[in-house]
């Protein structure tokens, strides 16, 4: 998760020039697999998903939070084997490292698949496996048991009622419809839904496959930092060039290329330095909601922070999870009636982490600014989120990409030819910015390695 130590590290890496690489999508490679077709999400606290391909084996898997990130470090038996192989080594770590317990023993798994496939068998191989998996503790095994996924599904129903598709989803489709929607910022829930479950498989697996290479959260927000960096860093070298031989649109051209990089790097540095907002006593005031007793809701409050003791809607709605699937039946009807505000008040927690301070409003109408007058470059929609500014930042650059390809197409080969040699000549100095950049990049490597493994023995030593 977002934590300040680890943005310090952030701006380090970004100080120091970086790009590249990819969250934990652990690739051991063991067999033949396929296209993915299917998905599978299982929900312990640690949360993982993984993408199934025709025959069932495990095409990629991928850690959704902090405690997915430590029990899959170094995991092996996953990527490439049946799903019956991988959901039982993945309860087998589940267990080592103290994630499964007498008193987080329910897991939730969920199944989304189509076509000629069952998503009943998925579940029964990932359930006998799990439960085997786990050992010495008897752990409860139950099909789709997200309460806080359920409301928010109830709650986007009620507000498409005429809408066909949405109302036809079920928890593990919606599930599914998320992820993709995480993978996809551009991807709305009315097209999402009319979408199958093998077409959104195919949107999270490209995401898996983008971060297969990184450890950790930390790891890639610096990497994501470096690998604007360098861009940056390389544009400003070779934009000289285009210059030279692009005229009008070359300017056009690197008007647009730079308002990127200053609206992308300032969605990256002041988005990731964002306060979170959600205190400790507004967690506490949410364990009171879902009943939890006196005694353990300093327990529930450590549940609710990440490694460096912040608190983001991810980690809250994660421990409510949690905390919920566990509960006896009768604690669970006593605060029922509370869900569906306390969903909508997550919503709230969430939208106040994303909004865009007026600081930042300023900064990025400034990088606008000049741009009306020298491209004609505007936007139909106003900026209020982060989210937002990263919209901006993906139209910036298509249109940038466009003013290039115009430039290209005006110049002649023989043109063509003296502007590709001309950028060769600077080949020395890009190639100096990718070494710093490189060296970086290993040492976020380096460092998310030194964490999971800290975070990992810790567990063993806390466990016994």
């Amino acid at each position: 998760m977002k934590t300040k130590n680890r943005l310090i590290a952030v701006i380090m890496a970004v100080m120091m020039i970086i790009p590249l690489v990819s969250m934990v999508a652990c690739s051991d490679g063991n067999g033949e697999v396929g296209e993915g077709v299917a998905y599978v999400a299982i929900d312990i606290n640690p949360s993982v998903e993984l993408v199934l391909d025709r025959n069932n084996r495990v095409v990629s898997v991928y850690a959704e939070n902090e405690d997915a990130e430590v029990m899959l470090y170094k995991s092996e038996g996953i990527v490439g084997e049946k799903i019956a192989v991988a959901a039982e080594n993945i309860a087998k770590r589940a267990e080592k490292y103290g994630y499964v317990t007498e008193d987080n023993k329910t897991v939730s798994v969920t199944v989304s698949v189509e076509g000629d496939k069952s998503a009943e068998d998925i579940y029964s191989d990932v359930r006998d496996s799990l439960a085997k998996g786990c050992g010495i503790v008897a752990a409860n095994i139950e099909n789709g048991a997200n309460i806080m996924l359920s409301k928010r599904l109830e709650k986007l129903k009620a507000a498409y009622p005429d809408n066909a598709d949405i109302q036809a989803l079920d928890v593990a489709k919606y599930r599914l419809v998320r992820s993709a929607m995480a993978a996809d910022r551009k991807l709305t829930v009315e097209n999402a839904a009319k979408m199958t479950a093998e077409e959104l498989t195919a949107v999270v697996a490209a995401k898996h496959e983008a971060v297969k290479d990184i450890l950790s959260t930390a790891m890639s927000m610096a990497v994501e930092s470096a690998e604007m960096i360098y861009g940056q860093t390389k544009a400003n070298i070779v934009n000289t060039v285009y210059i030279k031989y692009g005229g009008t649109e070359a300017i056009k051209y690197m008007a647009l290329d730079n308002a990127y990089f200053t609206i992308a790097l300032l969605n990256k540095i002041k988005g990731d330095l964002a306060e979170f907002g959600i205190t400790e006593a507004e967690v506490r005031a949410v364990a009171e909601k879902i009943g939890i007793s006196t005694e353990k809701i300093d327990e529930f409050v450590a549940d609710c922070k990440d490694s460096e003791g912040y608190v983001t809607d991810d980690t809250l709605e994660y421990a409510i999870e949690k905390w919920y699937r566990n509960m006896s039946a009768d604690a669970k009807a006593a605060i029922d009636a509370n869900l569906p505000e306390l969903a909508d008040e997550i919503d709230a927690f969430a939208l106040r982490i994303k909004t865009v301070s007026d600081v930042t409003l300023g900064l990025v109408n400034a990088a606008l600014a000049p741009l009306k007058l020298t491209t004609g470059f505007e936007i139909d929609f106003k900026i209020k989120t982060y989210d937002d500014i990263m919209l901006l930042a993906d139209e910036l650059r298509s249109a940038a990409d466009e003013s290039m390809a115009k430039m290209m197409v005006a110049l002649s080969e023989e043109k063509k030819a003296e502007l590709d040699n001309d950028i060769k000549a600077l080949e020395g100095k890009i190639s100096e910015a990718e070494n710093v950049m490189r060296d970086a990049i290993e040492k976020a490597k380096q460092e998310a390695e030194t964490f999971l493994d800290k975070a990992q023995k810790a567990r063993l030593e806390a466990k016994g």
